[in-house]
């Protein structure tokens, strides 16, 4: 509660530009030229389980699922991928799990909405690894068993693995046999609908399968990679020769296929095929030109230290062109490599190492750069990364971003058992819910004047667009249950929605307060300028946010003191200042929430969806906790705000600023102003540190005769009787306002 003028604490390492939804701004990403080399990694002591990366310095790993915390959550992650297009992009992200039998794919809702789950799984399903979004919103994956040790339940005679098409909402499984069984490893889709694999095996080759209908992978041609002229370790010009999907190994080697050991993960950029091969240390880059060249990218002992570049795996590139490579080993780097800056020989100029896994015996895998960039936007984007095999039986996905703000000093080992609960900033935040209708007609500056009279640091105030682009406070979208009038209140000029009665309603209809007008924007900008408050804008309905900002931006120190509940780009775009509140879900883990505190300031929504251990990971973040204390009713308030301050929350968003007066035992300060005018004399109750009048309160006036008690109206005011000069008018004080007095003067 206010004491002094109130500030909200400024949140470091707010980002400089990002991209959400659809608004697009200069991104600083993650790439080889801004990547360090990192020296090669050795302490055998050092594998903490939840920070496993030796990381280049400026970036941070945050784990947002493992085994303990989600049953769902299966051993050995594999490949991830999130929802790339539709309605849902950006909000899945989706992994496979590497198990002998009964492998799965998973699924978690990175809005918390809904819990981690399984969407497919299979007895039969063996090593499934490669994931990848198609174009059209489905999933493809694969097995990559050396020998198949389970019965395909669709293809009974395949020898190895198959690949699948999911259906990404309900699971439902397709095999496809027309793209060959054999040790399915890496998947890729390029522009047209072809899709390219790799067999992975020691004499494995490349593969590419053209359908017969984009989008339709049930039927079409398989060809595989051959050389015709070889300029050593089958590099140089090549040719797709066709060959039939049935046998394929042997009708790869009757073919004259390249070979190579252990050809892995692939990917696609600039019309170029990149594939590792991890039995030969080097990564490969084809050209898918009408006559393909093969030509070693990043190879050990060349542009890579030939000790140290080992095994790789896991491919996938950032936004500016660089390859992030994972190695396949106890002790696994991550390499950057710089695509857009090849030598003549085709090599990539720069290889870094960027990350080391500390764990010995864990592996990295599903190394996948968020294309999206929705979930948890920062200044460069998201590495998702498994780590699976792990010391400690607890497999997880990480990731792994720029650290927003080199002052955080995080504790993820809270994140899962907090212990001693954080505590909250010393003098609790509150905003007040649509200000004190309990007091006045809600939407009305009376409303917000009693708020910040019973100490209220912000008001929320729901903000509404009209016909003729003006703001004013309402929160329902029409004016039908609270006014005297009826329609979308956006097809209603300024004027016409301030000519409606928003007392007419059965709490207010007949009260001292009808007729009632709805607040402006500007009215209760005004006030929060005069008395030194805040404002939580709760954006219902408006065309530009950054209008908004700007608006707010016009009175002096309100910006500074006010949250936005909005995710809008614009607001941040116009006021890089501005805070915005985000409001959890229930199955948000705390890893999830600490990456979002690089955009949010403030985090909100219900009180029962937080733990001692979120609030921890909010605070490492630098955010600040205002949970709803309104969820279970008035009676409740004041003990509901009591449970989440003890949890660690930092105040809350009430619908009674004076239940939570009640129970912090600080009543606010009071004075008692006298005016006299002619012979009228009034008397105001009123807050001594912002001068706002305090209704509903019992005075006591004596003039040494006579004791009367008169109860303050609209704006704390009294009218004393005539004949009264020279009494004194005194408020007893209660548990949510403190005592005062005042000396009526004697009239000459």
């Amino acid at each position: 509660m206010k004491k002094q003028q109130f500030k909200l604490p400024i949140v470091t390492g707010i980002l400089s530009a990002i991209m959400l939804g659809g608004s697009v701004l200069p991104t600083e990403l993650v790439h080889a030229q801004n990547v360090k080399p990192l020296p090669r990694f050795i302490d055998s002591d050092f594998k903490p389980a939840l920070t496993p990366f030796l990381l280049t310095k400026g970036y941070e790993q945050v784990w947002i699922m493992s085994e303990q915390i989600d049953q769902d959550f299966l051993h050995y992650p594999s490949t991830n991928v999130i929802s790339e297009t539709g309605a849902n992009a950006g909000r899945y992200l989706y992994r496979t799990h590497q198990l002998d039998s009964h492998a799965a794919i998973s699924v978690t809702d990175l809005t918390g909405k809904e819990e981690t789950k399984i969407l497919a799984q299979l007895e039969d399903w063996e090593n499934l690894d490669e994931l990848v979004w198609t174009p059209w919103g489905n999933l493809l994956t694969a097995e990559s068993p050396k020998i198949a040790n389970h019965s395909d339940a669709y293809n009974s005679k395949s020898s190895g693995g198959l690949v699948y098409e999911i259906n990404s909402s309900n699971g439902e499984i397709a095999p496809i046999p027309a793209l060959g069984s054999f040790t399915h490893k890496g998947i890729h889709l390029d522009e047209n609908g072809n899709v390219y694999l790799t067999d992975y095996n020691e004499n494995g080759n490349i593969y590419r399968f053209v359908p017969d209908q984009v989008g339709d992978l049930s039927s079409g041609q398989l060809y595989v990679l051959r050389i015709t002229k070889d300029l050593g370790d089958f590099t140089g010009s090549a040719e797709w020769i066709p060959i039939d999907q049935n046998n394929t190994r042997l009708q790869a080697k009757q073919a004259g296929a390249a070979v190579y050991q252990l050809p892995s993960d692939l990917v696609i950029k600039d019309n170029a095929l990149y594939v590792s091969i991890e039995g030969e240390n080097r990564v490969l880059s084809i050209s898918l030109s009408e006559t393909p060249v093969v030509r070693n990218f990043v190879r050990a002992g060349d542009n890579a230290k030939k000790k140290e570049f080992q095994n790789p795996s896991y491919l996938t590139f950032d936004s500016e062109g660089t390859l992030f490579i994972a190695e396949n080993n106890g002790k696994a780097d991550i390499w950057a490599a710089s695509a857009d800056q090849r030598k003549k020989d085709g090599l990539a100029k720069k290889v870094k190492r960027f990350a080391t896994l500390s764990d010995a015996k864990a592996v990295p895998s599903g190394l996948y750069f968020d294309p999206i960039e929705r979930f948890a936007p920062s200044e460069g984007q998201n590495l998702f990364i498994n780590v699976k095999n792990t010391y400690d039986g607890n497999d997880k996905t990480f990731v792994i971003r720029k650290k927003p703000n080199s002052k955080l000093n995080p504790e993820p080992d809270r994140w899962i058992e907090a212990g001693t609960p954080d505590r909250g900033v010393e003098d609790p935040i509150i905003s007040a819910h649509r200000g004190a209708p309990w007091l006045a007609p809600e939407n009305t500056l009376d409303s917000y004047r009693y708020a910040y009279a019973y100490g209220a640091d912000m008001v929320e105030v729901d903000v509404r667009e009209t016909k003729d682009g003006r703001y004013v406070a309402f929160h329902d979208s029409t004016v039908d249950a609270i006014t005297d009038g009826t329609g979308p209140l956006s097809e209603k000029t300024f004027e016409e929605v301030r000519a409606l009665n928003v007392a007419d309603n059965d709490q207010w209809r007949g009260s001292e307060y009808d007729p009632a007008q709805t607040a402006s924007l500007e009215e209760i900008l005004e006030l929060a300028e005069q008395v030194g408050g805040g404002i939580e804008f709760d954006i219902k309905s408006i065309t530009d946010p950054a209008k908004l900002a700007n608006l707010v931006a016009q009175y002096d120190g309100v910006l500074e003191r006010s949250i936005f509940n909005s995710s809008d780009i614009r607001i941040k775009h116009a006021q890089p200042m501005a805070k915005l509140i985000y409001n959890r879900n229930q199955y948000e883990t705390p890893g999830m929430l600490y990456l979002q505190g690089a955009y949010y300031s403030v985090f909100g929504s219900r009180q029962d969806e937080y733990t001692p251990e979120s609030i921890v990971a909010i605070h490492d973040a630098g955010g600040i906790i205002l949970p709803h204390s309104y969820d279970f009713g008035a009676d409740k308030e004041g003990a509901t705000f009591v449970e989440g301050r003890a949890m660690g929350t930092d105040g809350a968003q009430t619908n009674q600023p004076d239940s939570i007066l009640d129970v912090l035992d600080t009543p606010i300060p009071s004075s008692i102003t006298v005016n006299t005018d002619g012979n009228t004399v009034t008397a105001n109750l009123v807050n001594s540190l912002n001068s706002m009048g305090i209704p509903d309160k019992l005075l006591t006036v004596d003039n040494g005769v006579e004791t009367i008690q008169l109860t303050t109206k609209r704006g704390g005011s009294i009218t004393l009787p005539d004949g009264w000069e020279g009494a004194r008018i005194v408020f007893a004080g209660d548990a949510t306002v403190q005592s005062s007095s005042s000396d009526v003067s004697k009239t000459e």
